[in-house]
């Protein structure tokens, strides 16, 4: 087990927790701060869980293992998917019903094949 997987799994929690408590700041800003009190829970719940997990994962770095990788490998495609699943949800609702798609929804959409794109492409040139 070398360091190098240890760091890999340490900062994928930390862009993927983060990500999700930099989008309620920044939404609570963008929107109004009349949800805060609902957001800011939230927030704080996710910053508890990432501190548990690196916790966890420096506790026990002697165990992490390629079975490990392979676990994080299939947690991220299977959250990937389900996001993704999620989008084209909302395509295929906005579609139905409005006749058109929301520039929200086509943004997502975008985003998420991209990110998709992108990390293959970084992935395939790295290992």
């Amino acid at each position: 087990m070398d360091n190098r997987f240890l760091r890999e799994i340490l900062w994928t929690n930390f862009v993927f927790i983060g990500a999700f408590i930099l989008m309620i700041i920044v939404a609570n800003l963008y929107y109004g701060t009349a949800g805060w009190l609902g957001a800011l829970p939230l927030a704080i719940l996710l910053a508890l869980a990432l501190v548990l997990k690196i916790r966890i994962i420096k506790a026990r770095a002697k165990d992490v293992d390629e079975r490990m990788e392979y676990i994080t490998y299939r947690a991220l495609s299977i959250g990937f998917y389900l996001v993704v699943s999620g989008i084209l949800w909302f395509y295929a609702r906005e579609m139905a019903l409005e006749g058109q798609v929301s520039t929200r929804t086509i943004t997502e959409l975008v985003l998420a094949f991209s990110g998709y794109i992108g990390g293959f492409l970084y992935f395939r040139k790295r290992y």
